[in-house]
């Protein structure tokens, strides 16, 4: 197993994206920012136009064999035990959060994973909302998480730039 935490806890801030606002951003909905995932490690979960899309990493979890899931579960519990989580959207999906891709054979060689990222954008029931999760020791705020949004835009347009 391995695992990278920082020694702040994980702060989390979501909110919930205006029309006004996502206009201004030029996001219409997840296929405008199909673009933007990594094309090596994307964080992405969609179906039917609802779902969740992650950018950046601040902690990951790395497990194998029949203890993979049991130290995953105690990974995350031990993250979100002194967690400030400040979710004003309240639906599946916001305030803190990983995405996991994990073995289904105990006696697999595959790497499970759970990855805790920067930033999150999701859709479901006509919302669209922002998460920016932190455990550098800063606090979201809106300001933050759409700044962190808009470099995750600009450097999708610009292969020049790189974020995180």
């Amino acid at each position: 197993m391995t695992a990278s935490l920082s020694t702040h806890s994980l702060r989390t801030l979501t909110l919930a994206l205006t029309p006004a606002t996502l206009g201004e951003l030029g996001v219409s909905g997840p296929t405008s920012l199909l673009g933007a995932l990594s094309n090596d490690d994307p964080l992405c979960w969609l179906r039917r136009g609802e779902g969740l899309m992650g950018f950046g990493e601040i902690a990951s979890f790395a497990g194998t064999g029949t203890g993979r899931f049991t130290n995953a579960e105690q990974w995350w519990k031990n993250l979100l035990v002194a967690a400030e989580v400040n979710d004003s959207v309240r639906m599946p999906g916001t305030g803190a959060m990983a995405f996991g891709s994990f073995a289904f054979s105990k006696t697999s060689a595959t790497t499970s994973v759970l990855i805790v990222p920067a930033l999150v954008v999701g859709f479901t029931a006509g919302t669209i909302w922002l998460t920016q999760l932190s455990l550098d020791g800063t606090v979201p705020t809106a300001d933050s998480a759409q700044t962190l949004l808009r470099t995750v835009l600009a450097a999708a347009a610009s292969p020049l730039l790189h974020f995180l």
